[in-house]
């Protein structure tokens, strides 16, 4: 799957829970073997501390635009990954965290900050109306207009939202 990402040119993507199920060495090596940034500025370690190996946020240029993406992984990563695998790791709410790198990010050139996550939400109907879940949390802390979007996964349900602004997709 990294090549195919690498050969399509994919910018980033946010760490998962299944990113975690052949140990954290197999995925070391994943990460090192693709040219995109693998993401979760939400992981530390036990004892608080960041984890040095997973990458927060990046920054690309596509044309004269430069974007600011910020990963984010589920905190059911402790439990919906197997415990043993990730025992070592705590997956912390992520709000204060984004709104810092957000703001970095914007320091650094960011024209638009793009959260990419691996975490969800469910709403009713066409994806638009009584949405709930981790990422509409989130995006409810965010402080206004530091996110431009978070482009969200992991419930496998339509998200087609604005929650405090900020526009919250996810695919199905």
């Amino acid at each position: 799957v990294v090549e195919i990402f690498n050969r399509i040119g994919l910018a980033a993507a946010a760490l998962g829970n299944h990113e975690f199920d052949w140990g954290q060495d197999t995925l070391r090596a994943r990460m090192r073997q693709a040219r995109y940034g693998i993401l979760g500025a939400n992981v530390r370690y036990a004892d608080g501390s960041d984890v040095p190996w997973i990458r927060n946020d990046t920054l690309i240029t596509r044309g004269d635009l430069r974007i600011g993406i910020i990963g984010v992984s589920t905190k059911e990563t402790a439990t919906s990954a197997k415990p043993t695998l990730v025992s070592n790791l705590r997956f912390v709410d992520a709000a204060a965290i984004v709104d810092t790198l957000a703001g970095r990010l914007r320091a650094r050139g960011a024209a638009f900050v793009i959260v990419v996550a691996h975490a969800g939400a469910f709403c009713s109907g066409n994806g638009t109306q009584s949405c709930d879940g981790e990422i509409v949390d989130l995006a409810r802390k965010l402080t206004p207009r530091r996110v431009d979007a978070i482009v969200s996964g992991h419930t496998h349900s339509l998200v087609n939202s604005v929650v405090n602004g900020i526009v919250v997709v996810q695919a199905r």
